[in-house]
């Protein structure tokens, strides 16, 4: 009984807020998958920029440091980061 007084109290004074209200517009907010490819496309830089490096200045003398894994995964991640970011971006401004 209490809160309902209340409730009616700020209704009546303006105060209260919806859901509407407090959330932000749709047109302002980004899609999650632009998210997930700006996460994408960090990592593939820094683990592409990795392997760069590691072609110039090899670390170790092991046989998988010769396929450079790094390099290909970080070009696999950049490319799948950037095609996340396009496609978010083209479906948001529809």
């Amino acid at each position: 009984m209490q809160k309902k007084d209340l409730n009616e109290k700020e209704k009546a004074e303006g105060k209260s807020e919806t859901i509407e209200e407090v959330s932000a517009p749709a047109g302002k907010m980004l899609p999650l998958w632009f998210w997930i490819g700006l996460i994408l496309t960090i990592y593939g830089l820094l683990i592409f920029s990795t392997g760069i490096y590691h072609i110039y200045a090899p670390s170790s003398g092991t046989k998988l440091a010769e396929i450079n894994p790094s390099l290909w995964w970080g070009t696999i991640m950049l490319l799948s980061g950037i095609i996340f970011l396009v496609t978010s971006m083209v479906k948001s401004k529809r």
